[in-house]
Parts: C-alpha cells; structure tokens; sequence
C-alpha cells in the first residue's frame, strides 16, 4: 500500500499548467480543477474556439490567469519524434 504524505501532494501542486483537450470533456473539468487549486492555465485544443472560450471563461471566474492555443498537439508530437523525416510509428 502507498502511503500519500501531505509533502508529496504539495509537489503536485503547480503554479501553471498546460491542458490539452481542455475546451471541453474531461479537458475542461480538469482545467476547472486546477484554476480551483489556484493554478494559471494554458487551454490546448484543436479548433472547437468557442468551447474554448467557454472554458476559459471558467477558469476566469475562479479567478485564474488562462491562454488558449489553438494547436494540433498531434502533429507536434509526430514532428518532435520524428527521426530523419519519417513519423513514428
């Protein structure tokens, strides 16, 4: 069994956080929750804009700093992990 001290959840515990998915679904409650927590956050999502302004009217109301980046984290990753031009696989 896991013992969870109340020092190993403070490290948890971030200033800012990067969301992806977060317009909407699970993305948007966990960006919820962290502006709750009393983080800042920054809304990845893929190009459902106004469920991302949605959100991030959420987290604003909590009082949280929030951004939106509208950007297929996909291809980032392929790009990232690419070797010699070729995707993985």
């Amino acid at each position: 069994m896991v013992k969870i001290t109340i020092a190993a959840l403070d490290a948890w515990r971030v200033k800012k956080a990067l969301i992806t998915g977060g317009d909407s679904g699970m993305g948007r409650v966990v960006a919820i929750a962290y502006a709750r927590e009393g983080t800042d956050v920054l809304i990845a999502y893929l190009n459902e804009h106004d469920d991302a302004k949605d959100t991030a009217r959420l987290v604003q109301e909590v009082g949280q700093q929030v951004k939106l980046a509208p950007v297929y984290v996909m291809l980032a990753c392929d790009e990232a992990l690419s070797v010699k031009g070729k995707k993985t696989e």
